[in-house]
């Protein structure tokens, strides 16, 4: 019995051995890889178990049989019994091994189920399945570490494989699951503590902070503490030209007021009384902080602002609010409430003495000098300051477009912005377009998440579509809307399948197995994913484990 089983636990290990050798030298956990996943340990002690278990089998028919008329010796039964389990164990092994083998090869959970179902055998399943699905990721080409020893973008794991994007990689992301998918935790938390690179994060209740806090260089942004680092909307204006000026406070009034096609004229309107009054008053005195226009704007007079603007020398301004001087005041006066209206918030918790600079103010270079951005947004107030946390992203996308191209051979440091709830945030369309579609060839990568395609097409109508395409990576943890899990069906595509049909004539009932091409997901599969993932990754898709920064 002891020979057989070393000779079956050498041969596992020299299966182990050989395997082994085709993974690269500088991957030291390949053993123990191989010896989890063949299940060696396992089968060990079984083996151990077996052999003392046929000694007391062997013990007890030899004392069962004391009686009778022939008797055979303990050393018999003891044989006997060891052949036996030798024989069960061997066959245990080789039906674990046969589909651990074929799940690998074929991706198929068990060859036993599919032998039953399509009685095929063991090569024609494997020929046949091997390339049903081409576009699924090949497991034995990801690396084998734990997410907190790798580095990089997480995305999960097969086993004891990581899912990840290097942090010099290039491809934008994107994260869809509904509240309770455990998105912060399994991808963003692990992405935040594991990028090489300078992180710019989104920080919904503060548990991205709780995790990260001591471990990286953080700065901390918070609309509603006073001792929080300033930003100043308005850095660096005084070196701008006049049109340069104009884009900026045209992109911030963007933000503000949001594009609304019921509203043709107030919407337009408030941000031109933006627009012009800020141009004046930066015409009046460069070194205005952005409070103060807010300020102006909240304590002045629509007509007094007209009137004070036509009559100044700052033609800029009255390219804006000439055209409102001498009309129909009731309209005017429109105009004007819907500008106090959207900028209400902007003195909401301590944003009256943290939009101007000082000597903790935030900018981009604190990416670039190894330094974290945290922008911490209670969840209940999300809404209230998305305004100033939309212009504050902007702002730093916009001057990473200025970044030299990778092809320069400039060497730049990895940046990500990690933006949960980004279908919440509101963007100047054109500056986020080409944010998504250029970024990534400057070592700036955009990682989006958010509950559903149906808030992102709320908020960005047909263009939600372009924001998917620019994103090579995409997570699915969920999605109850119908039309969304219709989307993630054909996002993913189709295989190649064996179909049976059955037939029947008379007593006579025929089987016919063909083949077709089925669609790899049904839409209810998304809304039962629990802890798994689907990632689609540069054009490969596999379903996987999370990386749940508290397992």
């Amino acid at each position: 019995m002891g020979i057989w089983i070393l000779f079956f636990l050498g041969h596992a290990f020299r299966l182990v051995k050989e395997r082994s050798k085709q993974m690269s030298e500088d991957l030291k956990e390949d053993l123990h890889y191989y010896i989890h996943h063949y299940k060696v340990v396992s089968f060990a002690i079984l083996a151990v178990v077996f052999y003392f278990l046929s000694f007391v089998i062997g013990f007890f028919l030899f004392r069962s049989n004391s009686d009778s008329i022939i008797r055979l010796s303990f050393a018999h039964y003891r044989h006997t019994t060891h052949f036996f389990f030798i024989i069960l164990w061997c066959y245990l092994y080789f039906r674990t091994i046969r589909n651990i083998r074929y799940r690998d090869l074929t991706g198929h959970s068990s060859y036993t189920k599919d032998h039953a179902h399509y009685t095929r055998s063991y090569s024609e399943l494997v020929d046949y399945f091997q390339d049903a699905n081409p576009y699924q990721l090949d497991v034995s080409t990801l690396p084998i570490e734990s997410w907190r020893d790798a580095e990089g973008v997480i995305l999960g794991k097969v086993g004891m494989r990581l899912i990840k994007r290097d942090s010099d990689g290039e491809g934008n992301l994107a994260l869809f699951g509904g509240p309770g998918t455990h998105k912060t935790t399994s991808q963003i938390i692990p992405t935040a503590l594991r990028f090489s690179g300078s992180v710019l994060v989104i920080d919904i209740k503060g548990d991205i902070l709780h995790w990260t806090r001591g471990k990286r260089k953080i700065k901390i942004f918070n609309p509603e503490d006073p001792l929080s680092c300033h930003f100043d909307p308005l850095h660096g204006i005084e070196a701008m030209s006049m049109t340069e000026r104009e884009s900026l406070l045209h992109s911030f009034a963007s933000v503000i007021w949001e594009e609304n096609p019921k509203d043709r004229y107030f919407i337009p309107g408030a941000r031109d009384f933006f627009c012009g009054i800020a141009l004046y008053m930066l015409h009046e005195n460069i070194q205005t902080s952005f409070s103060e226009i807010i300020y102006a704007l909240l304590h002045g007079n629509a007509i007094q602002w007209v009137k004070t603007i036509v009559n100044s020398d700052c033609k800029e301004a009255k390219n804006y609010l000439a055209s409102y001087y001498g009309t129909n005041e009731v309209n005017v006066y429109g105009c004007y409430n819907t500008a106090c209206v959207g900028i209400r918030n902007f003195t909401a918790g301590a944003l009256d003495t943290l939009l101007d600079h000082s000597e903790n103010t935030l900018s981009p270079q604190d990416l670039e000098d190894g330094y974290d951005i945290y922008i911490e947004l209670p969840q209940d107030k999300i809404e209230k300051y998305s305004k100033i946390s939309s212009i504050m992203i902007q702002t730093f996308m916009t001057s990473f477009l200025r970044r030299p191209d990778v092809s320069s051979g400039e060497k730049a440091r990895p940046i990500i912005f990690l933006l949960d709830e980004f279908a919440q945030l509101n963007f100047d369309w054109d500056i986020l377009s080409t944010a998504f579609s250029t970024l990534r060839s400057k070592r700036v990568s955009l990682f989006v998440a958010m509950q559903s395609i149906a808030q992102l097409e709320s908020k960005y109508k047909e263009n939600y579509r372009s924001i998917i395409n620019n994103c090579k990576y995409v997570s699915i943890m969920g999605a109850q809307d119908p039309k969304d899990r219709t989307y993630f069906q054909q996002f993913i595509g189709t295989e190649k399948v064996l179909k049976i049909t059955s037939s029947q004539n008379g007593k006579v009932v025929s089987r016919t197995v063909s083949e077709a091409r089925e669609y790899i997901y049904q839409p209810e599969d998304f809304g039962n994913l629990g802890e798994d993932v689907v990632i689609c990754a540069d054009g490969k898709h596999i379903q996987a484990q999370k990386t749940n920064c508290f397992e």
